[in-house]
């Protein structure tokens, strides 16, 4: 899908594309070498070749394309603190083999065996995770509201991340509802977000019939998104509606 602004949701591959089809590659390419700190000749085989990085590189990638406004499906799928611990690595707050001797692994693989693949992070090291977020907060902040208004300045966008996106579309107040409607609300909600995100390619069946099913890594993601109160404010507009 080229051309636009609005948000996209998908995996880094996906996302990559886009960003790729929507900005010209010379204002994408030396942006993109500097965030990831690589060459340009490395970013041009990313960009001509559809070739992605890997380790280190994902990591800048992923990081680069939440900063840029993308719903990166691999960042959403992972709980909030790996989430915070990659963008550690994508903005360059600590290396790879820094978050490897915090965190007391043996193996750089077993980082990326977290952060990339998203496997569970060890109970034994959840305090050692909660340790390096700490110290590395108002770091992170620093780094992350630099970058995010470099890449806003050059892309010629205006971003609000999906970590700090606020609905702004239910505007009835809450009200309480019986929990038998939220899941047909659930469903409804991930269909519409899905055609919404897509530009309305996704999430429809032809001619306005049933939506098609979802892959459940997008059902997954877009979970992030509702809360009990928002399913409250759903389900008093449908009231409303019948």
């Amino acid at each position: 899908m080229a051309g636009g602004t609005g948000t996209f949701m998908g995996d880094t591959s996906e996302c990559f594309t886009v960003l790729a089809q929507r900005h010209p590659k010379e204002v994408i390419g030396p942006l993109l070498a500097e965030f990831c700190g690589v060459t340009d000749d490395t970013v041009r085989r990313w960009l001509n070749q559809g070739k992605m990085p890997v380790g280190e590189g994902l990591l800048k990638l992923r990081t680069f394309l939440h900063l840029a406004g993308y719903t990166v499906d691999e960042l959403v799928a992972v709980p909030r603190t790996v989430r915070d611990l990659i963008q550690v690595v994508g903005l360059g707050v600590r290396t790879p083999e820094q978050v490897r001797e915090y965190l007391g692994y043996e193996n750089i693989q077993d980082v990326y065996r977290v952060l990339i693949r998203g496997e569970g992070i060890m109970s034994t090291k959840r305090h050692k995770v909660d340790g390096i977020l700490g110290e590395t907060e108002d770091e992170l902040k620093r780094r992350r509201a630099g970058w995010q208004a470099r890449i806003e300045d050059s892309l010629g966008i205006a971003t609000t991340t999906p970590a700090t996106a606020t609905p702004s579309v239910l505007v009835v107040a809450p009200t309480t509802v019986g929990v038998s409607n939220e899941p047909l609300v659930v469903e409804h909600l991930i269909a519409a977000l899905s055609a919404v995100l897509d530009n309305g390619n996704q999430g429809r069946g032809p001619n306005g019939t049933a939506p098609k099913p979802l892959p459940e890594r997008r059902v997954k993601a877009i979970r992030e998104y509702v809360d009990e109160q928002q399913l409250n404010r759903l389900c008093a507009q449908l009231e409303m509606l019948r």
